[in-house]
This record gives structure tokens, sequence and C-alpha cells, in this order.
């Protein structure tokens, strides 16, 4: 089923223009803030191991919860169908795995990669390998939550495709070096809120929109009765 081409564009009213300013600006502000936490590069990539349970949980939701798992995730069940819930399913079972195998080893080990405990058990090889594996996995991932940031810009400003990946793209860049880990996990947290929240609101105001629940007939419908055969 492809996407039909040639619908017209909602107009860009100045409520949206300005929720998209004020989400905008509070999600740079909180990133800027969290920033601050980062002092050496043990702080950037595990939290100085000072993160707490809610900063973690903030990193994994927002890293996974967001524009990949809903706009992006849609648009391409949509496009190809059921093909595209492997990214939301794969994502879960992997933090499945992840909390129920690797997240003690890697704590008692002291190390910041899963390539460094393999590697340690591995060899070097291992470490080059699983690498390259990972670095995949996350092009994957980053190429979804790009989709999602074109799709976003597209029916907001109408600009083009790639103008749109860039702009995702370089906002992307910019908050994940601004804050590192504490970056990650407090604005993951704040932004699962606001994505809740939001989903919340749109599906209130889209029932109401829509007429509410069904209204009762004045004549109650009756199917027709039918004789089984002797």
């Amino acid at each position: 089923m492809g996407i039909p081409g040639n619908l017209p564009m909602a107009p860009l009213t100045l409520g949206h223009g300005i929720g998209f300013a004020l989400t905008l600006a509070f999600m740079a502000g909180v990133g800027l803030v969290s920033g601050r936490n980062v002092k050496s590069s043990s702080d950037f990539s595990v939290g100085g191991r000072r993160a707490g349970p809610a900063i973690v949980a903030g990193t994994i939701m927002g890293t996974l919860v967001g524009g990949a798992s809903t706009v992006g995730t849609a648009q391409l069940a949509f496009q190809v169908g059921l093909s595209a819930w492997w990214f939301t399913l794969g994502a879960g079972l992997g933090c499945l795995a992840l909390a129920m195998f690797f997240a003690v080893p890697v704590r008692h080990r002291g190390a910041e990669t899963v390539s460094q405990i393999v590697s340690s058990e591995y060899g070097p090889l291992s470490k080059t390998l699983s690498g390259i594996s990972l670095s995949l996995g996350i092009f994957l991932n980053v190429v979804a939550q790009i989709l999602a940031g074109v799709a976003l810009l597209k029916s907001l400003f109408g600009i083009g495709p790639a103008a749109a990946a860039v702009a995702t793209a370089i906002c992307m860049g910019s908050f994940v070096l601004s804050g590192g880990i504490w970056g990650a996990g407090v604005s993951g947290t704040a932004k699962t809120i606001i994505l809740y929240v939001s989903v919340a609101m749109g599906g209130a105001i889209g029932y109401r929109l829509s007429g509410g629940p069904p209204k009762p007939t004045s004549k109650p419908f009756f199917p027709p009765r039918t004789t089984s055969p002797r």
C-alpha cells in the first residue's frame, strides 16, 4: 500500500509554531543543563557510574520510545505492513536480554561497551567484529529516527526530504554531543512524559472531533429471521 500523493497539507497555525518552538527550546534547555554534569569521558559515556535507575530508564526509553517507534514505525507500517513491527519488537527483546543476561556482568566488569566484554573473553578480533555489528545496528536505529524527523518537518514546514534529513541529523548530533548520557537520560525521561501526554491529548481531541461515542438509534435493528432447512 502506498502513500496517497498530492494530498493537501493542513496549514501551520500560530499555535503549532508556538508549540513546536516551546518544545524544542525546552528539550534544548534540558540537554544543556544536564551537560553540566559531564566533566570527563566517563561522565559522557556512562554517567560516571553515578546514574541512578531513573537516568538509566530515561536513557533507554528516550532512545526507543520516540520518533522511531511512533512516527517512523507508523509510517513504515503504512507503507510496507507488519514487517515494520520488527524494529520495536527487536528493541523490546533486546532490552529484555540486556536486563536478564548482560546488565550485571557489564556492571561488575566495569566495562563501558559490549565490545569490551566480548574482547576480554574472545580476543581482539571479536572486539573488531562486535564493533562493526554494533555500528550497523546503531546506523539502523539512527535511520529510523531520521525518518521520523523527516516526516515531522515535511508535514509542519513543507520542506523537501533532503533538507529535513539534514536538519534532523544536525539537531540530533548537537544534542548528543552537548550532554552525553546525562543529557540522554534526563531529556529521555522528559521526552517520554511529553510523548505520552501528547498522545493522550491527541486521542481525546480526535475522539471529540469524531463525534464521540455512537448515538443509539431511535428504532432498534434486528437481523432478519432465517429458517433452517429441515
